[in-house]
């Protein structure tokens, strides 16, 4: 039986259900070219966060993390969209090795401030590998680590942790330095197939998310309205992946 995407916004998740939590990075060729080349990703990425740190933006749902602005972030790729073209033309080494894996559909920079928390969520779906690669990791375990499910790990500088976004997972960073890392999201070999579909339903599904939490127009949630909006963005995403291509340049 062919398997499909679990989706958070659109599945109940089953209690004592056995999930994966990390992945084994090695099994996959692409990891060592970027690990390879870390120093030149951290140099551009610290170039253009010196130049303006105003492209940080905070992460739009307060109530996952432990202080509001702790957890900021921006993004070259987003689920298939190219968002900045100005961060991707001031990377544009980091461009280029991003856009040698295969399936991927994301890439971000993430900064956790110093003594902060991202609280213990789930991610929208486990159609995808999520990747943490450490840039510029203060400390190691116990002071700034990683947990998915009952596994904690500590991020490396130069290293790729490679994990289950859909299982519970948090952060913490209780140095008195910043921890920057770089999320890189590629479609499982399962659902390559399936990579616009995905990406329009995650899209959809985090611009509700967005509007919802600026404007809690649902604070009781009806579950088949919910799911008819989702559709309704997933459905608008769709189309603009297909009609601006240049733009779904990611999903080649």
């Amino acid at each position: 039986m062919k398997k499909k995407p679990y989706y958070s916004f659109l599945h109940k998740y089953q209690e004592g259900k056995t999930e994966d939590t990390f992945y084994e990075p090695v099994n996959y060729t692409w990891v060592n070219n970027i690990e390879q080349n870390w120093e030149v990703i951290l140099k551009e990425v610290t170039q253009y966060l010196n130049k303006d740190t105003g492209v940080l933006k905070p992460f739009y749902s307060e109530q996952m993390v432990s202080a509001p602005n702790k957890w900021k972030s921006f993004n070259f790729s987003f689920w298939g969209i190219q968002i900045s073209n100005e961060a991707c033309d001031a990377c544009p080494k980091t461009i280029k090795l991003l856009k040698r894996i295969p399936h991927i559909v994301a890439a971000s920079v993430s900064v956790l401030e110093p003594h902060a928390e991202i609280k213990t969520h789930r991610g929208d779906t486990d159609a995808i590998y999520r990747c943490h690669l450490g840039l510029d990791i203060p400390d190691g375990l116990p002071n700034c680590g990683f947990q998915v499910g009952n596994v904690v790990k500590a991020w490396k500088n130069g290293k790729i942790l490679m994990f289950n976004d859909a299982a519970n997972h948090r952060a913490w960073n209780n140095t008195g330095e910043k921890r920057i890392i770089m999320i890189i999201d590629v479609i499982k070999p399962e659902f390559e197939n399936q990579k616009r579909i995905i990406c329009a339903k995650v899209f959809g599904s985090i611009i509700f998310q967005t509007f919802n939490a600026k404007f809690p127009i649902f604070k009781k949630k009806t579950g088949w309205l919910v799911r008819f909006i989702y559709w309704i963005n997933s459905m608008f995403i769709l189309i603009c992946f297909i009609i601006i291509k240049r733009r779904s340049s990611w999903l080649s």
